[in-house]
């Protein structure tokens, strides 16, 4: 199970505030293929799955980037690249 040996450390970061929870993931810049997130110091699981849904929505034009900034940790999610053609 990835990320389980991480979990005393996620609390620490939670007891000490470097990681935020329950705070909103929100669009910072737009355009129509790509959008910047805001994650607002979040777990980077949350932040990134906020950012596959906009991804999706945007999937109407040919090239689509969305990226998130100010959040934590992602685990292996950061090393998933997905490609459609």
């Amino acid at each position: 199970m990835y990320g389980v040996i991480y979990s005393p450390g996620y609390g620490g970061q939670v007891h000490s505030g470097q990681i935020c929870l329950g705070t909103p993931v929100e669009i910072a810049h737009e355009m129509p293929p790509t959008a910047i997130l805001n994650g607002d110091c979040t777990m980077g699981h949350v932040a990134a799955t906020q950012a596959a849904q906009v991804a999706i929505i945007k999937a109407k034009y040919a090239t689509v980037a969305v990226e998130g900034h100010n959040l934590n940790h992602v685990g292996r999610g950061g090393d998933v690249y997905v490609c459609a053609f």
